[in-house]
């Protein structure tokens, strides 16, 4: 690294800031906290709000209370309740400041990265991720893009530094780093598990395979398995389920197959996503399980039929 990264990565980091933190407060002057709102924001600004007074991952119950929430990772519900306890209210303004900050760290390891592949691609890559105007728009969203984001960037930096140099320093990073990856977006599952094969791999074709790898992608492994390991404990004691998540279902038999449908025969994603869920309570006869996880294993084969 040579003495000049040091300073160009900072000022790439304010760079990317400055026009994230601007482009949040135009939205918010000039549309109100609705502009930083998008579908789904409203409930994560909930769930933060119940963590906040009850001190737990709940979401409100049909018949009143709480009950835990299940459809969804903690972190980023986690995220926003640090901000709420602080300032003591649901304004979306304070999080998405602090999210321009993540976007910008983001831009850092993904400059890092870079220059990890080749020192001269510092600067330029570093100047496009903070002008992206993709990552600037969604990085504005109460939406747990930016922290996802952020840890995928450094998961990638950690495995190529790993690749270049491969040691525990690197794999204690990467495990650590796609821990938090799945516990803000759980659809990181898949790729956390292909990365301890493949990377191993990819040293050994490199001809950079040492012994230690296969126990430094454990590590890995270990690492991404602990982060989960209070989710995955509350789903099986009380869910008799290994699933992070129960949203699978859901997904498939309101949004996939609907739009495989209307693929085929034109059918509006609306109508067949209603059509489905009729079917999907007729084949309950109407009552839905107590266990989210059971209705999640119903709705997949809904889906799938």
């Amino acid at each position: 690294m040579t003495g000049a990264t040091p300073r160009t990565l900072w000022l790439l980091f304010l760079a990317a800031f400055a026009v994230r933190a601007a482009y949040v407060l135009g939205l918010y002057l000039g549309l109100g906290p609705e502009g930083l709102m998008v579908e789904d924001s409203a409930l994560y600004l909930e769930l933060a709000r119940h963590f906040v007074v009850h001190g737990d991952f709940v979401r409100e119950a049909a018949g009143g209370g709480v009950m835990p929430e299940t459809e969804r990772m903690p972190l980023y519900v986690i995220y926003l309740a640090a901000h709420q306890a602080i300032v003591g209210g649901m304004d979306p303004l304070f999080p998405a400041l602090t999210q321009a900050a993540l976007g910008a760290l983001a831009v850092a390891f993904i400059a890092r990265l870079a220059h990890a592949i080749d020192p001269r691609l510092l600067l330029p890559a570093g100047i496009f991720a903070a002008i992206n105007p993709t990552q600037i728009v969604v990085g504005a969203s109460l939406l747990t893009e930016s922290l996802f984001l952020l840890w995928i960037a450094l998961a990638l930096y950690a495995a190529v530094r790993w690749l270049g140099a491969a040691n525990w320093r690197w794999a204690l990073l990467l495990g650590l780093a796609l821990g938090l990856g799945i516990a803000t977006r759980a659809m990181l599952v898949p790729w956390a598990a292909a990365t301890v094969v493949l990377l191993p791999l990819l040293a050994l074709w490199l001809g950079r395979f040492r012994s230690s790898a296969v126990a430094q992608m454990a590590v890995v492994h270990a690492n991404c398995a602990a982060v989960q390991a209070p989710i995955l404990a509350r789903n099986l004691v009380r869910y008799d389920s290994i699933h992070l998540t129960s949203q699978a279902g859901a997904y498939s038999m309101l949004w996939l197959a609907p739009l495989v449908r209307e693929a085929i025969d034109g059918t509006p994603h609306e109508v067949g996503a209603a059509a489905l869920r009729a079917r999907y309570l007729a084949s309950v006869g109407g009552v839905e399980s107590a266990n989210p996880f059971e209705n999640s294993k119903r709705m997949t084969a809904v889906a799938k039929a």
